[in-house]
């Protein structure tokens, strides 16, 4: 068998049929052997490249041909490296395919569904229940009345030949609802059924017949029928490449059914091929591109990276900035008191103190004598607001105004006169109701 590694060749990719190695224009090669290689897997690697479909070029859209936890479990368990579970009281999947006991929920025996659920999709597809008891492993399914596959009856099952008939008779009544047929019992080779468009279509619609798919070829394995596993993945993969069909389970097939496959040389060959018609290619890195990543490490705070932050707009400055700050504050402040413009007042939410502040100054804080030099008194505003009882009073305010009699005194003596006419006019008025009066 030849041995992996790094391949300088700048063929466009073909299997060599003395060393077995698949020339991927110097990217990752799989090694096998062409004399272990299934017959399928033989006729698939060697069509041309001429013949691909369209769809089929690219198709795989990521591959990383790494086994994950699952999967290195599964052949863990195949080949005895971790226990399995192995109660002597379990024993449901035994007796289902002893025809003993039928499969629940609403299931039956295993002969009834063999000859009664054949072609039967709509059946197949809705219920849940009976793919667990079809094809048992050694995991929990998702019906909860089912078992996991015990030891003890994995090894009762495979010492007995009508349990081993039953089990394909099991994997053709799924082969027909995916749209192909055995062909051949022994080699496990795959034809398409007269109505294998709908049943791929169905199989792509219905995400979980993926998770199907990689139980039964799980249990496959688990029973020794490897080369079936091997005649399956050549036909899916011939079927998307180079038909053009099934391409959206390309992902699930080439990351999860494929890791599935117990012999390596035939898991390898079939990597390849995926690997050349995928768009997620895994190359060499080149020497050098990769870098290490290194810890992050917070930049030094100085004084000046602290100001520096704070010009562009940082809202975080240092405490010495801040005092340099607030001494240009009140320098500021100072001037524009001392500034002729100062002494004009303004109301503080009149447009005039609306002007746009600068980024690195805080608003000024107005102390109570500014708020009260700035702002009119309730008192001021009630007068404003109160409208002149006549025009002569309005006329004496002007000329109070106008003399500057800012003590009011003019305004006083002129409503002492206009109270004296008012009081003679009042007598008068007496003296000649008095008069008329009888």
């Amino acid at each position: 068998m030849a041995t992996s590694g790094d391949s300088d060749s700048d063929s466009s990719g073909g299997c060599d049929p003395v060393t077995g190695l698949l020339a991927l224009q110097g990217e990752v090669v799989y090694s096998f052997d062409v004399n272990n290689l299934h017959r399928e897997v033989q006729r698939v690697l060697s069509r041309s490249p001429d013949e691909v479909h369209h769809k089929g070029r690219l198709v795989f859209p990521t591959f990383t041909y790494e086994l994950n936890g699952d999967l290195e479990h599964y052949h863990d368990q195949v080949a005895g490296k971790v226990r399995v579970p192995n109660a002597a009281s379990k024993k449901k999947n035994l007796l289902f395919y002893t025809n003993k006991l039928p499969s629940s929920p609403n299931g039956g025996l295993i002969c009834n569904i063999h000859k009664e659920w054949v072609g039967k999709y709509k059946l197949l597809e809705r219920h849940h229940g009976y793919i667990q008891w079809l094809f048992p492993i050694h995991a929990q399914g998702m019906s909860f009345e089912s078992q996991p596959l015990q030891l003890h009856e994995r090894e009762a099952l495979q010492a007995n030949p009508k349990a081993m008939k039953r089990l394909i008779k099991s994997y053709r009544l799924m082969l027909d609802f995916y749209g192909f047929e055995l062909a051949d019992e022994e080699t496990g080779s795959l034809t398409k059924t007269a109505k294998y468009k709908p049943r791929f279509q169905n199989t792509c619609d219905h995400s979980h017949n993926y998770l199907r798919i990689t139980r039964i070829l799980k249990c496959l394995g688990l029973f020794g029928f490897e080369h079936y596993q091997s005649a399956f993945m050549a036909k899916i993969f011939e079927v998307m490449v180079f038909d053009g069909e099934m391409t959206r389970a390309a992902q699930s097939a080439a990351n999860y059914w494929l890791g599935t496959l117990l012999v390596v040389d035939d898991r390898n060959a079939l990597a390849s091929l995926v690997n050349t018609y995928s768009k997620g290619r895994k190359k060499q890195p080149k020497p050098g591109s990769l870098k290490r990543k290194t810890s992050h490490q917070p930049p030094s705070i100085t004084k000046e990276s602290v100001a520096a932050r704070f010009k562009r707009g940082s809202t975080a400055p240092s405490s010495n900035s801040l005092a340099e700050k607030g001494a240009d504050t009140a320098t500021a402040e100072d001037s524009r008191r001392s500034s002729p413009s100062s002494q004009q007042e303004t109301h503080p939410h009149s447009d005039a103190s609306k002007s746009p502040k600068s980024p690195e100054s805080k608003p000024h804080k107005y102390s109570e004598e500014e708020q009260q030099e700035s702002c009119p008194s309730d008192e001021e505003e009630q007068s404003e607001q109160q409208p002149a009882k006549d025009s002569d009073s309005a006329d004496g305010d002007a000329d109070g105004d106008t003399d500057g009699d800012a003590d009011g005194d003019g305004d006083e003596q002129q409503r002492n006169e206009q109270e004296t006419e008012r009081d003679a006019m009042d007598s008068s008025c007496d003296t000649e109701d008095t008069a008329t009066t009888p």
